[in-house]
C-alpha cells in the first residue's frame, strides 16, 4: 500500500512541476519579467524555507554542520540553476510550454545519466549500454521534436521573425537543459555526502538554499528587464494585484512543492523501492506540460504526420526513462 502511495505522490509531483507556469498565463496587467521577479522572490527565496520548516522542523540549524566545501557547490550551483531560470522563462515565450519542457528535461536528463555512468564508474557493463541507449532515445526524441516544430515555422510563407524566435527558443531551451542537469548533478553529491548531517530519509533539505541561491540571478535579471522597459503600464488596481499575486503562489507552490511531495515520497520507500520514483516524476512532468501545450494549441494547426512524429519523440522520451530506472 506504500508502495502505491508514493507512486500517485511522484505523478502529483510531476504535474505540479509541469504545470508551474500555467499560472502565469492568467495574470493581467503584468509584463513577463515582473512575474519572473516576483517568483524569483514567493517560489524560490521564501516558499522552500516555509515548506522546509513544516516537513522537517528544526533542522536548519544543521547548515551549519555542512562542510564549507559542500555549501559553496550547493550555493554556486543554485546561482547557475537561476540562470537557466532565466532563459526558460524566455524560451517558453518563444516556443512555449511543451517544448520548452521537453527540451529541457530530455538535456537534463541526459547529462545527469551521464554523470552518474562516470560518478559510478560503470563503463563497458550492462548499465553502461542501457544509459547509451537511453540518452539514444533521447537524441532521437529531440530531433523529431526539433524538425516537427520546424516544419511549422520554417516554410515559404512564414515570416523571418518567426524562424528567428523558433531557433531562439530551441537555445534558451537548450541552455536551461545545462542548467537542469547540473541541478541533477548537484543533488547526488550533496545528497550523498550530507544526508549524515540532517539525519533524515527526507533529501528536501537540499533545496531550500539552492533555490534561494538560484532566486539571485532571477531577481537580479529580470528587475533589470523591467527597468528597461520603455513601455508604459496601467496602474494595478488593489484587487488585481492580490490575484496577480496569489497566481504567482501557485506557481512557487507548485514548483516548490513539486520537489518536496517527491522527496517525501521518496522517503518512505526503500533503496530498492526508491527506482520507481524518479521516472514516475519526470514522465508525469513531460505529460503534463505536453497535454498543457495541446490544451493552448501552442504548435497550431499540426499535420497528421508531424502528430505522430510529436507522439513518437515523447514514446521514446518515456521508454528513455524507463529504461534508466531499470538501469538503476
Amino acid at each position: 500500500m506504500l508502495r502505491e502511495t508514493s507512486i500517485l505522490t511522484f505523478i502529483i509531483a510531476g504535474l505540479m512541476n509541469g504545470s508551474f507556469v500555467i499560472p502565469a498565463k492568467y495574470i493581467n496587467n503584468f509584463i513577463k519579467e515582473k512575474i519572473w521577479c516576483y517568483h524569483s522572490i514567493i517560489g524560490l527565496a521564501v516558499m522552500p524555507w516555509v515548506i522546509l520548516t513544516i516537513m522537517l522542523p528544526g533542522t536548519i540549524g544543521n547548515y551549519l554542520s555542512l562542510q564549507p566545501s559542500i555549501l559553496t557547490f550547493l550555493i554556486l550551483s543554485g546561482v547557475i540553476f537561476g540562470l537557466g531560470q532565466v532563459f526558460f522563462a524566455y524560451a517558453i515565450d518563444f516556443i512555449g510550454v511543451a517544448l520548452s519542457f521537453t527540451i529541457n528535461l530530455g538535456l537534463g536528463v541526459t547529462i545527469g545519466s551521464l554523470f552518474v555512468v562516470f560518478y559510478k564508474n560503470t563503463f563497458f557493463t550492462l548499465q553502461d549500454s542501457l544509459v547509451v541507449l537511453a540518452i539514444f532515445f533521447i537524441l532521437c526524441s529531440l530531433f523529431i521534436y526539433y524538425h516537427s516544430g520546424k516544419h511549422n515555422n520554417v516554410g515559404k510563407d512564414v515570416p523571418l521573425a518567426n524562424i528567428s524566435r523558433y531557433h531562439k527558443g530551441w537555445l534558451l531551451a537548450s541552455l536551461t537543459g545545462l542548467t537542469s542537469g547540473l541541478q541533477n548533478i548537484t543533488f547526488v553529491i550533496v545528497a550523498f555526502y550530507s544526508q549524515a548531517h540532517f539525519q533524515t530519509s527526507n533529501s528536501f533539505w537540499v533545496w531550500p538554499p539552492f533555490l534561494l541561491a538560484a532566486s539571485i540571478p532571477m531577481f537580479i535579471g529580470f528587475l533589470y528587464k523591467i527597468r528597461k522597459n520603455t513601455t508604459p503600464t496601467l496602474p494595478t488596481k488593489k484587487i488585481l494585484f492580490a490575484k496577480n499575486i496569489l497566481l504567482i503562489t501557485l506557481m512557487g507552490l507548485f514548483f516548490t512543492g513539486s520537489l518536496a511531495l517527491y522527496s517525501k515520497g521518496m522517503s518512505q520507500l526503500s533503496k530498492v523501492q526508491q527506482i520507481i520514483g524518479w521516472p514516475a516524476f519526470m514522465v508525469s512532468i513531460i505529460l503534463a506540460s505536453q497535454l498543457w501545450g495541446w490544451i493552448y494549441r501552442e504548435s497550431g494547426d499540426v499535420s497528421r504526420k508531424n502528430r505522430f512524429k510529436i507522439l513518437g519523440g515523447i514514446i521514446l522520451l518515456v521508454a528513455a526513462i524507463i529504461i534508466l530506472a531499470i538501469k538503476a
